[in-house]
């Protein structure tokens, strides 16, 4: 693209060496000798212009529009495609990309939009996420200033070295494996360990220890949906509403469908926010297992809505462990029984987990905080005496919560006096 601004020179007819051939074919000056031959401005002998001139973040500073057309062979991207698909969601990169190939990305595509070669959008990202580093456990030896190996700093006395963090390098030896970390604890336990620990935008210390505590995670998680293999749950197709409504006595099964139900909604709000706390996200996963695992010893009191909250949470799940949710939700046992024809909150037992959307609970609580009402303080004789819980339907008819009060056999005693 920068070649179309400049004027072409004439092109060189002289075969080049042999040494040069390769460079040849990379660089697109070199075909032009009355560019790169020149005279020293100083001393006016021969000299030769540089014709490496563009960062290699250059030649990837379009990508994003090409990818969205790439078998194209009659014109760069179909234009309708642009307009449907672009600007990029969010741009996510190091220190480098957000200072260097930002930089020539932004000015490509103000060109090709200054030109009318791209409609409508004038920036090609809507948001940038500048991500942090990785930082390995360095050994400094303090008599020379040189970096040591961990083995070789284990056989040394501790007074001897420095311990930091810093950037992996092997020079420094502070350098970590990914494949041998994942074969020894799984991808899932690494992925959801670099996103728990610190914010997208914040560097990391990197520590064995951290993934020791998350793979312990993922196998609590296992456990829990193990021990619900043989759990009895009922048939019978109810509607959520006529669900909860029969358990409208057991206030303990509406509590732990609310409280899940706000957790695994601040999840989402986490995932969606423009700063992308995943480490929150991941933090809401902990929080929800807890409720979970907290309730578990009495799933067989709260029946399908238990089952189907384990479920669910595997549809939460997957994103950021998602060998271990899938397996999980393939395993029969862990299918739903019990149809809800009025709001789906549990995702589609025929569909691979993949396929599956974030349940929507806003309806779920909407209900819930219809059957359950509010509380009220009661006041008789201008005192304040206790207070009671009333529905939605008792709220609008005074009438009814009168009567709620009057029989209620903790406040009769001071109507009567």
């Amino acid at each position: 693209f920068f070649f179309l601004m400049i004027r072409r020179p004439p092109r060189s007819t002289q075969s080049r060496s042999s040494a040069a051939s390769d460079v040849y074919k990379r660089q697109v000056l070199e075909q032009y000798e009355s560019f790169y031959k020149v005279k020293c401005p100083k001393c006016q002998g021969d000299a030769v212009r540089e014709t490496d001139t563009l960062d290699t973040f250059v030649d990837s500073s379009w990508y994003f529009l090409r990818f969205l057309d790439s078998k194209n062979s009659n014109q760069i991207y179909n234009p309708y495609l642009i307009l449907r698909w672009m600007p990029v969601d969010v741009y996510i990169g190091g220190m480098e990309h957000a200072i260097l190939h930002l930089l020539y990305a932004r000015f490509i595509h103000k060109f090709l939009f200054l030109h009318g070669f791209i409609p409508e959008h004038q920036e090609p990202f809507k948001q940038l996420i500048t991500q942090g580093l990785v930082k390995g456990k360095t050994f400094k030896l303090k008599s020379n200033g040189k970096y040591t190996s961990s083995e070789e700093a284990s056989l040394l006395p501790k007074q001897d070295y420095i311990i930091s963090f810093e950037k992996m390098s092997k020079s420094k030896g502070n350098g970590v494996n990914p494949i041998e970390i994942a074969e020894n604890y799984g991808s899932d336990a690494l992925r959801l360990t670099l996103l728990f620990q610190a914010p997208s935008e914040k560097d990391i210390s990197w520590e064995e220890s951290s993934i020791k505590n998350m793979y312990a995670f993922i196998e609590k998680i296992w456990k829990l949906f193990d021990e619900t293999q043989n759990m009895s749950i009922s048939q019978e197709a109810l509607s959520l509403r006529q669900l909860l409504q029969n358990h409208e006595g057991n206030w303990e099964i509406i509590s732990f469908l609310e409280k899940f139900g706000k957790i695994v909604q601040d999840l989402e709000q986490s995932l969606y926010r423009k700063e992308r706390n995943l480490h929150v996200c991941v933090a809401r996963l902990m929080e929800c297992f807890n409720l979970l695992k907290e309730y578990s010893s009495k799933k067989e009191s709260l029946g399908s809505i238990y089952f189907a909250c384990l479920r669910t949470y595997l549809i939460y799940l997957f994103p950021f462990a998602p060998n271990i949710a899938s397996e999980l939700w393939n395993n029969k046992s862990t299918r739903v029984p019990i149809a809800m024809t009025d709001i789906n909150i549990w995702g589609n037992n025929e569909q691979e987990l993949h396929h599956q959307s974030f349940p929507q609970f806003s309806p779920v609580l909407e209900l819930i905080r219809t059957l359950k009402g509010s509380i009220y303080i009661i006041f008789i004789n201008g005192k304040s005496r206790g207070t009671l819980n009333f529905s939605m339907q008792e709220e609008m008819d005074e009438a009814l919560m009168i009567n709620k009060v009057t029989a209620e056999k903790s406040y009769q005693r001071f109507i009567k006096g």
